[in-house]
């Protein structure tokens, strides 16, 4: 096995986990284990020492090395329970039990039961073997599977990834969907995968350009054909001979927004009940986007949304007609007056569900044979009815664990389907953070993470939220915690930058925060721009902390100057030891080290299927970023209890 895929950094002890939490409750046990398990005993107990005199691993393996030697001595010279009374009169359940604290913070791990009886970490003579960390970590590492390609490399798979991969290559031609939970190696999957087809009949899908790049730079030189969902819509529609035109460029613009009140009026709309023309607009624009998610062939009063005071016959009729009306402009949008048009904005999902409503479009088997989609739980349900109608084999790779916005549509039942859940990147500490928000997903059915024997993932828990350590990407929930970590990051003078996703739009939200409360000035960003006074962006963010952080600073006079001064802060030259930035803006990367904001925790209501969705999703799709450590609040595990009891499948 190639050196390149061993772990050569981890360091064992001769001693389980169930054996040291025996000796924590009782040191009476002592007397019961072998020479190699007192001399771990011993180390145990004197590594907060070792730690305070700035020992290194290599030099706390010779000290346990010697512990060891210590105690084949002594035995041989003044008889065999010499040591383990030495070990016994010297145990402190307290400093055994602070070493084993320090345990994870150190490259050294425990051993199962099992293999503490092997002994393998003994030479012939019964001294230390300096060399089993590095046989037992060639042993735990789960790639042991090799694949030769057709290029002539080697890759090498875990077991469960190896099952999967012969069924995609003996079915190259049929649907299948594989749903695997963060770091199992889906990417890689996917990689192995494209060895064995045609790069110019392959299409590579992915929601974002950010994800397709990251997908697409694992890929090396192969040139596949890589598109957005967004890009594919817009092939598709506006090619002839297809009848739509396309919109013009301002319309797709991300920052290009219309105010509620502005499309009331260039639509004509009226009150409804007690709804102003203002409230209806907004209402028939969430109207509109929930059709667009769903699979209905028509706009329905499945998709009116809860609002206050109930809705009469009639005032349904309304809406609906006015997001039919509202629908056709965005869409189609028609010569209202003096020549002009709506040009309401027109967004993805707008453009995806106008393919799936098409029949006559789709994907020819002259142009692709296959199509692969990485990140696919961020699939629309509109998006699954127009694959589903291609020829194409579609070959899905996703976790419904990730679906940042809410609850992912499924495959059609005539789709293969099948599960991964042993991960490759995190350790196994990392099943205590991640299990119990897979198990209280409302709508994850799955099996709980296996992680990685080979690795090690230090979970570090903070009560309050200091600057972490370099090296460190902190991810918070929203532009809210982004900006108040920013502000806390600048004021310390701490070398950091912002992750380019979260940067580009980072500026005018924090502009347009500053206008609105100083001046009242309408706001652009898209979270700001449907509020316009400061008191109705407060009312919706009244739970928020990060928000009531931001308020403070703008009621002490926070001005645009503040903010540049700033700005002037952040650490252009590459090389910041802080990374900043949302989940979102984290998703499909992999960081050493990750710092969970505050925010995250989020409280859900009661019986809110949706919002539990989301808010697990952004603690368990930030979290599994983690490679090597990850910082998390520490009343997660108590939040986590009393949020998961909410929602109840």
């Amino acid at each position: 096995m190639p050196a390149s895929i061993i772990s050569d950094d981890h360091y064992f002890l001769p001693l389980s986990p169930e054996t040291a939490q025996q000796l924590v409750q009782s040191h009476h046990d002592l007397p019961s284990l072998q020479l190699p398990e007192l001399a771990a005993v011993l180390l145990i107990q004197n590594l907060p020492a070792l730690v305070r005199a700035g020992q290194t691993a290599p030099r706390i393996e010779a000290a346990l090395a010697k512990a060891l030697s210590t105690g084949l001595d002594s035995d041989a010279e003044y008889g065999a329970d010499t040591f383990v009374q030495a070990v016994a009169e010297r145990f402190s359940p307290a400093a055994f039990k602070e070493g084993l604290g320090l345990l994870d913070g150190l490259m050294f791990n425990l051993l199962e039961v099992n293999e503490v009886a092997e002994r393998k970490y003994l030479e012939s003579d019964g001294s230390w073997n300096f060399n089993f960390r590095i046989e037992h970590a060639a042993q735990l590492n789960p790639l042991k599977e090799a694949i030769a390609t057709a290029s002539g490399e080697t890759i090498f798979l875990s077991t469960p990834q190896f099952r999967i991969f012969k069924t995609l290559r003996s079915e190259l031609d049929e649907h299948l969907h594989l749903q695997g939970l963060a770091g199992v190696g889906k990417t890689s999957m996917i990689s192995t995968l494209l060895e064995y087809l045609k790069p110019e009949e392959t299409l590579l899908l992915a929601s974002t350009s950010q994800q397709l790049h990251a997908l697409t730079a694992r890929l090396g030189s192969k040139k596949f054909v890589g598109m957005t969902f967004g890009q594919l819509a817009s092939q598709l529609l506006f090619t002839p001979p297809t009848v739509y035109s396309r919109p013009d460029r301002q319309r797709y613009q991300p920052t290009y927004q219309m105010a509620d009140a502005d499309v009331a009026k260039i639509l004509s709309f009226q009150p409804v009940g007690s709804f102003s023309i203002t409230r209806v607009a907004d209402i028939c624009r969430r109207i509109v986007q929930s059709f667009c998610y769903s699979s209905n062939r028509e706009i329905s009063a499945d998709n009116i949304p809860l609002v206050d005071g109930g809705l009469s016959g009639a005032d349904r009729a309304a809406l609906l007609g006015y997001s039919n009306l509202m629908w056709q402009e965005i869409t189609q949008p028609r010569l209202l007056f003096e020549g002009k048009k709506t040009h309401l904005p027109i967004r993805v999902y707008h453009l995806l569900k106008l393919l799936s409503l098409d029949t006559s479009i789709s994907l020819s088997l002259a142009a692709y044979r296959h199509i692969l989609i990485d990140e696919a739980h961020d699939l629309s349900a509109p998006l699954l009815q127009f694959l589903d109608r291609c020829p194409q084999a579609t070959c899905t790779l996703g976790d419904i664990c990730q679906r940042l916005d809410g609850l992912p549509a499924r495959r059609g039942m005539h789709v293969r389907q099948r599960e991964i859940s042993q991960s490759v990147r995190s350790g196994r500490q990392m099943e205590v953070i991640l299990n119990p928000l897979i198990a209280a997903h409302p709508r994850a059915e799955l099996a709980p993470l296996v992680g990685a024997r080979d690795k090690k993932t230090i979970i570090e828990y903070y009560d309050r939220s200091d600057i972490p350590d370099d090296g460190t990407t902190i991810l918070v929930k929203s532009e809210w915690g982004v900006f108040e970590w920013f502000q806390r990051l600048a004021g310390a003078d701490a070398s950091f930058c912002m992750m380019p996703e979260c940067e580009k739009q980072f500026r005018r939200f924090v502009n347009d925060c500053i206008e609105l409360y100083h001046h009242g000035s309408p706001p652009k960003h898209a979270v700001l721009f449907r509020h316009s006074t400061w008191d109705g962006l407060a009312a919706t963010y009244a739970n928020d902390y990060s928000f009531k952080t931001i308020e403070t600073m703008l009621e002490r006079g926070y001005s645009s100057n503040d903010f540049e001064r700033s700005m002037e802060k952040m650490d252009r030259t590459g090389h910041a030891k802080i990374l900043l930035g949302r989940v979102s803006d984290a998703r499909s990367l992999e960081m050493d080290k990750v710092m969970l904001g505050r925010d995250l925790l989020s409280p859900i209501r009661t019986g809110d299927i949706d919002e539990a969705a989301k808010t697990f999703a952004g603690l368990y799709t930030g979290g599994s970023r983690a490679r090597y450590k990850l910082i998390v609040p520490g009343h997660m595990r108590d939040w986590m209890v009393d949020q998961a009891a909410k929602v109840k499948k």
